[in-house]
């Protein structure tokens, strides 16, 4: 039998959001370091390492996260690297019998997106873990460039 109720939220996030025990603040100070990347990261999947560390607010990803963080950055090479085959190649393709079929990428492409959309809300980079987040010191998330992105910056 499954667990009952929803994922548990990260201890930084709770953190963040003021909810979290003494121990777990405690242990989430312990690691604020930012995430650094695996040398053997390639380039697509740096370049979108580098921006997410650009943008987002410094208490929002940690060492902790290096692990989540370089499965996202990897899934989004990846799509992207299919979403450029799919524009060469177009749409449809022939399969092996000689029939029209939807590109391989495709599916490629919809795998990376659920993949980024879950891995996005465990590290607080969807809209509803952003929108209930408290940011030490007053800092507001949604002031951030991370927020810019999605039209909430000032």
């Amino acid at each position: 039998m499954g667990k009952r109720g929803p994922a548990r939220k990260p201890t930084h996030l709770r953190v963040l959001e003021g909810s979290a025990s003494k121990s777990a603040a405690a242990q989430a100070a312990a690691v604020q370091s930012r995430p650094v990347a695996p040398h053997d990261l390639e380039a697509d999947a740096v370049r979108v390492w580098d921006r997410l560390i650009d943008i987002t607010p410094p208490a929002l990803l940690t060492a902790l996260d290096e692990h989540l963080l370089t499965v996202f950055c990897e899934a989004w090479a990846l799509r992207e690297k299919a979403r450029k085959r799919l524009k060469r190649d177009g749409l449809m393709v022939y399969g092996s019998a000689g029939q029209l079929t939807a590109h391989p990428a495709v599916k490629i492409i919809q795998a990376q997106n659920e993949m980024l959309v879950r891995l996005g809300g465990k590290m607080g980079m969807t809209p509803a873990d952003r929108a209930s987040l408290e940011m030490p010191g007053g800092q507001d998330p949604a002031a951030s460039a991370f927020a810019s992105l999605i039209g909430r910056g000032v």
